[in-house]
């Protein structure tokens, strides 16, 4: 009879150690969906900001005849928006990335502000964009 119960005791206390590590195992895995999540939610909300911003200038330069000073100005307003998502994107990387993307980020800015007077700069620009993607795909890796 001690057998026996010292058998059911045995056997509950395990069931209930794996209840615990279940329940543990399943929060640890939803902290990490919503974490994946929401670092994609952010990372998307930054890129759309960014072409936005793009787009607004490209078609300010197509129409303006203004001096390049202005236009220049305009870029960098164009561009404030995305200053909020890049803190928010920071806050979502490895701290090994935060330097890199917030270079990439200002590059890609810069070489907007330059693309209205320098064409050629296209090519760069589009290989810091896909750099820039690239960093943000491996972070949600």
């Amino acid at each position: 009879m001690s057998n026996e119960i010292l058998l059911v005791a045995v056997a509950g206390t395990f069931s209930l150690i794996g209840v615990i590590i279940g329940t543990k195992l399943t929060a640890l895995s939803d902290k990490t969906r919503w974490q994946r999540e929401k670092r994609a939610e952010i990372f998307a909300e930054l890129l759309d900001e960014m072409a936005a911003a793009s787009e607004k200038t490209l078609k300010r330069n197509k129409e303006s005849n203004k001096s390049r000073t202005h236009e220049a100005l305009h870029v960098a307003y164009s561009f404030l928006p995305v200053s909020q998502f890049i803190k928010k994107a920071r806050l979502f990387l490895d701290k090994a990335d935060r330097d890199n993307f917030e270079e990439l980020v200002n590059e890609i800015i810069t070489l907007e502000i330059s693309l209205g007077a320098d064409k050629s700069l296209q090519d760069k620009l589009t290989k810091k964009e896909s750099d820039l993607q690239k960093l943000l795909e491996n972070s949600l890796e």
